[in-house]
């Protein structure tokens, strides 16, 4: 009973519920996984980008301002918003954090990566703009993470947010629910 119990504090520590915002099919209203695709950029000026990370946040309203700037960028009347909720098995990442404002240079400088002299000039929380540079992504590959934290605000919403590879984004992430919002 005593290692049930161990296993089971184990795993809650371990797992974290987060909530992903994306846009469905109005007509087939079901999350099937991740999937490693070309997916668009959020707001007004959305970019087709070649997706490698899968965002998740432990901020449910966050996620769904995320859906609805999806949807709007997305430009299709056969969709419609959603919020997956999911557990994430933190005990799977290894995570590179780009949250602190104190350190996230210095992790990205430890890749391989000057921020100063990139030309980007981003502060901490805009680091999620450049999960979208292949460049960068492949450094955080190549040493070693399968993850990046992030502070987020595009939404109007500061909170944390991870990107996890998907690569391996299933095999960590468990889908509790999918919902409409």
């Amino acid at each position: 009973m005593k290692d049930l119990i161990k296993k089971l504090l184990r795993e809650s520590i371990n797992n974290s519920v987060m909530y992903h915002g994306t846009v469905l099919p109005i007509n087939d209203f079901k999350f099937n996984g991740f999937e490693k695709r070309t997916g668009f950029s959020s707001g007004f000026f959305s970019n087709e980008e070649n997706r490698l990370f899968g965002f998740v946040t432990p901020n449910k309203e966050m996620a769904k301002k995320y859906a609805e700037s999806k949807l709007e960028s997305f430009h299709s009347k056969n969709y419609t918003k959603a919020v997956i909720e999911c557990v994430i098995n933190f005990s799977k990442l290894t995570v590179l954090d780009l949250s602190d404002e104190n350190t996230f240079e210095d992790n990205l400088y430890d890749i391989g990566f000057k921020l100063w002299e990139s030309g980007y000039g981003y502060g901490v929380k805009d680091m999620w703009k450049l999960m979208d540079e292949p460049q960068i992504v492949n450094l955080v590959f190549k040493h070693g993470y399968n993850a990046v934290k992030l502070i987020e605000d595009s939404t109007g919403i500061v909170d944390i947010s991870y990107g996890i590879n998907l690569n391996d984004i299933n095999s960590i992430v468990k889908i509790n629910n999918v919902f409409k919002v």
